[in-house]
């Protein structure tokens, strides 16, 4: 493969993983319902985005010509990607007992390092995609559908984040859902929500 196939692959393997898959699998739990269906969803969007970052990663530092990781956009993925490993081992030595203060550690840890991965493969998207056409990989035509692309894509993205957040904020309880520790449940109009 040619340095612009590596380069082109390894940005199609790391949108798709952090901008699709991952963002996905938090959704999953964001908007879960009362069965365990969303736990699969998270799990099986997870496990196929790290394995598609893991590709992306390798086709990246294939197509570093000098091995030279001087540049921000390289640093932030190694960055991003030692939270992505760090998080399956996290998962795998979740506590069983739902109610303790070790399971109440082990889920605060475990939603920070999450959210610190969106928050970081995010800037590396964007570094990345500036990154490449600094060193003309494509056009200007090209960068600018890429950039708008990913700033709508990124900013649709952290609303439907956030957008939970913003309904259990409501005072007057006129919203049918609330944002609980353990996810969003509805409420009939007018009713207070139970607080944890």
């Amino acid at each position: 493969m040619s340095t612009v196939q590596l380069v082109i692959s390894h940005a199609v393997c790391m949108m798709t993983a952090f901008g699709v898959l991952m963002p996905c699998a938090v959704l999953a739990k964001i908007y879960r319902r009362t069965n365990n269906t969303w736990f699969y969803i998270h799990i099986a969007f997870n496990m196929t985005g790290i394995l598609l970052a893991f590709s992306g990663f390798v086709l990246g530092i294939s197509a570093a010509k000098d091995g030279n990781f001087t540049h921000i956009h390289p640093i932030m993925g190694l960055t991003t990607m030692s939270l992505v490993m760090i998080q399956p081992l996290n998962a795998a030595i979740r506590p069983f007992h739902e109610e303790s203060r070790l399971r109440t550690a082990w889920r605060w840890t475990h939603k920070i390092t999450g959210q610190l991965i969106l928050c970081t493969s995010s800037m590396t998207i964007a570094l990345g995609i500036r990154y490449a056409y600094q060193l003309e990989y494509y056009n200007s035509e090209t960068y600018k559908i890429l950039a708008i692309t990913y700033l709508v894509y990124s900013s649709m993205v952290g609303i439907l984040m956030f957008m939970p957040l913003f309904w259990s904020c409501c005072k007057t309880c006129d919203c049918p859902v609330v944002l609980t520790r353990d996810g969003i449940e509805e409420i009939e109009m007018g009713e207070i929500p139970k607080t944890n």
